[in-house]
């Protein structure tokens, strides 16, 4: 869900289903439910499932400014951790720069929630990548996007301070409504909580 660190090492798969809940039809905003998952390849188990709702809505005053607000919960499975709860808000920009290229841009706070042995932390980060549209058909959309995401913590998990640098690569589409993406990114740790590390996935969805 959001722009943090990385820390379990080798390649993973990632599952995401988005379900739209109607709001009146005056409304300008949409309200989704959605449910992720993460699975590491190398030990072969279910590192987190995540679910949550998320509002958001376009900023009519500036075009390609949009906002939303997100209430989720984080659970592993396989760890002995306990579920977290995350409030996160984040503002989007986008635009086009040229028929096949555009900015997209994202700044967001994510706030943990303190209970039981957690104690409350903030993390903020931002995230620029640059789309290329590589195909856009009918059926089948491919998207190359040079990407790279910064965070900043604040009592995250006891951790402040800079937490990392992450230069990426996507490779996204979509084809008859389910979107796909394989990644790779390399992770420039800033702070000791955070790895310097290589990592690559790939992430399948599908949105209602």
């Amino acid at each position: 869900m959001s722009g943090g660190a990385i820390p379990n090492k080798g390649s993973m798969t990632r599952a995401f289903v988005g379900v739209p809940i109607n709001l009146p039809e005056n409304h300008k905003g949409n309200l989704k439910g959605w449910l992720w998952g993460d699975y590491s390849n190398q030990n072969r188990e279910l590192k987190e499932v995540d679910a949550g709702l998320t509002y958001s809505r376009n900023i009519d005053q500036v075009k390609g400014l949009s906002a939303d607000a997100t209430a989720a919960i984080w659970h592993y499975p396989n760890d002995d951790f306990d579920n977290n709860y995350i409030g996160e808000i984040g503002v989007n920009y986008s635009k086009q720069l040229g028929e096949k290229v555009s900015l997209d841009n994202r700044v967001a706070v994510t706030q943990l929630m303190s209970h039981g042995d957690t104690g409350s932390g903030t993390q903020m980060w931002a995230k620029m990548g640059l789309p290329i549209t590589l195909h856009k058909g009918a059926d089948l959309e491919l998207t190359l996007t040079p990407e790279i995401s910064a965070a900043k913590l604040k009592g995250w998990y006891g951790s402040t301070g800079t937490s990392h640098v992450t230069p990426g690569l996507n490779l996204g589409g979509s084809y008859k409504g389910v979107d796909f993406n394989a990644f790779v990114k390399k992770q420039d740790g800033k702070h000791e909580s955070t790895e310097t590390r290589t990592y690559s996935g790939v992430s399948i969805g599908h949105k209602f």
